[in-house]
């Protein structure tokens, strides 16, 4: 048989709770916030409760069903309320008043409506036991709390990141080299600005030389220098190359005939490379004459850095 138990507890006294609790702020905000009528399902031990059961067997089965299902059966806000019962008439003792009594109404579940059975409090000598449990789960809730994180699954075991071994270059060119109309022209002549590993870009021939298979952020700029008076739609582009073959192209176009025109393009992606793979950069442009970059690395540059 299933039982439906409804218990009422008088409003919370924030002094008695705090005396009782040993002035613990959190644990009387708790208390106070479950001192609210509460409807429970008895557990199963008990068989039969009944508005005919003797008042004192009745309570005596309550209580010690409440407090023994603590931690299992019964949520702990309805085990709470019913100790705070017990500490309401603990306290009412100790002012040499009458215990104070528990109003509980038991519902049977197959019945069409509540029966109200009105019990007594525990006796006194039974009135340590329930504090003892009280005061059990208040050092397990509040004394003792689990670690924190405990909670949490354990962590995954994480592969260390290293990038002392990656690329990280930065090339610039300030020799001011000649690119011919309508010719890519691969860049060389590079000068050194940084370089961890000083091993896998020639200088020389502008050809890098991928260390080991893996991802390479790779960023470029070049500034032609002042060209003839250009016809709106002249190209002026930056290529980057790998193996031979273009795989960007940023593209400058002409849009005016001003005599101090100045094309810059720029470009910048992220390859996955092979070890042994090379990368090159090339200029084109058709304005009808040969042109050269502006002399200086601030304008002309290569970055290419690994990701680890």
């Amino acid at each position: 048989m299933t039982l439906k138990i409804t218990i009422s507890t008088p409003p919370a006294n924030r002094q008695e709770l705090s005396e009782a609790l040993g002035g613990n702020p959190a644990a009387v905000r708790r208390f106070e916030a479950m001192t609210r009528d509460i409807t429970i399902n008895l557990p199963g031990e008990i068989e039969e409760v009944n508005g005919t059961a003797e008042g004192g067997l009745a309570l005596a089965q309550l209580v010690q069903k409440l407090l023994s299902a603590l931690d299992t059966e019964v949520h702990s806000a309805s085990s709470i309320a019913s100790m705070i019962a017990a500490v309401a008439a603990r306290l009412a003792a100790d002012d040499g008043g009458a215990l104070a009594p528990v109003p509980v109404q038991v519902t049977i579940e197959e019945s069409a409506s509540p029966v109200a059975v009105s019990l007594s409090a525990p006796a006194a000598e039974d009135v340590s036991d329930v504090l003892g449990a009280l005061l059990g789960f208040i050092q397990r809730a509040f004394a003792d709390p689990p670690a924190l994180g405990s909670d949490l699954p354990a962590p995954v075991a994480a592969t260390t990141l290293s990038a002392a071994g990656n690329e990280a270059l930065t090339y610039g060119s300030a020799g001011g080299q000649s690119i011919p109309n309508n010719t890519a022209t691969t860049l060389t002549g590079w000068t050194q600005i940084t370089d961890r590993l000083n091993a896998n870009f020639n200088a020389s021939s502008g050809v890098y030389t991928a260390l080991a298979t893996g991802y390479y952020l790779v960023s470029a700029q070049i500034i032609f220098n002042t060209v003839p008076p250009a016809v709106i739609g002249d190209q002026f582009d930056l290529y980057v190359l790998v193996n031979g073959t273009v795989e960007v192209v940023a593209s400058k176009f002409a849009e005016s005939t001003t005599s101090n025109y100045q094309p810059v393009s720029m470009a910048a992606r992220l390859f996955q490379l092979n070890a042994g793979d090379q990368l090159e950069l090339q200029a084109f442009q058709n304005s009808g004459v040969g042109c050269t970059l502006m002399a200086t690395s601030a304008e002309n540059w290569l970055t290419i850095a690994q990701i680890p």
